[in-house]
């Protein structure tokens, strides 16, 4: 059985489980630098698992999460701080909910897997003014078109 076959298991004891293998889901680009694939998505429960691939110097806009997210850095170095990257290779990042932060990667290629629960909203560069809200189901809604725009199948990361 190929692993995209095994995306899916259910068991007496075990009545929905959802197996993915990262090398099975596609990185599509979510901005200059900034690649991204999805893992597992619940949209109805606004709960999302990303991965994400950093070029050394990207970063994201100020934004907050309005649940929790917790991450896991695979490779790479990280921060919420421009001049100091300490979340390295096997580091563990809870961001608390509702706290005003940037991301900025450091000098390599970085890749972190992103656990979030509700939406996040990003500011204006020099306002509190919120600019846009991102749900579980828009982002899942971006990523799949551009899966289809890259001409890459659509992953089953539905749970």
């Amino acid at each position: 059985m190929s692993s995209s076959e095994a995306a899916r298991h259910t068991s007496g004891k075990d009545p929905w489980s959802l197996h993915v293998l990262d090398e099975d889901v596609p990185w599509v680009q979510a901005r200059p630098g900034i690649e991204q694939r999805i893992l597992h998505a619940r949209p109805g429960e606004n709960f999302i698992v990303t991965q994400s691939r950093y070029q050394p110097g990207a970063s994201a806009g100020r934004h907050r999460h309005v649940g929790h997210v917790f991450a896991m850095t695979k490779k790479g170095a990280w921060s919420h701080d421009p001049n100091n990257f300490p979340y390295v290779a096997g580091t563990y990042v809870y961001e608390p909910v509702g706290v005003i932060h940037r991301f900025f990667n450091g000098p390599q290629v970085s890749e972190a897997t992103f656990v979030l629960q509700g939406d996040v909203e990003f500011f204006e560069d020099d306002s509190d003014k919120v600019k846009q809200r991102d749900t579980a189901a828009g982002l899942l809604k971006r990523y799949l078109e551009r899966c289809e725009a890259a001409g890459v199948p659509r992953p089953n990361v539905l749970g």
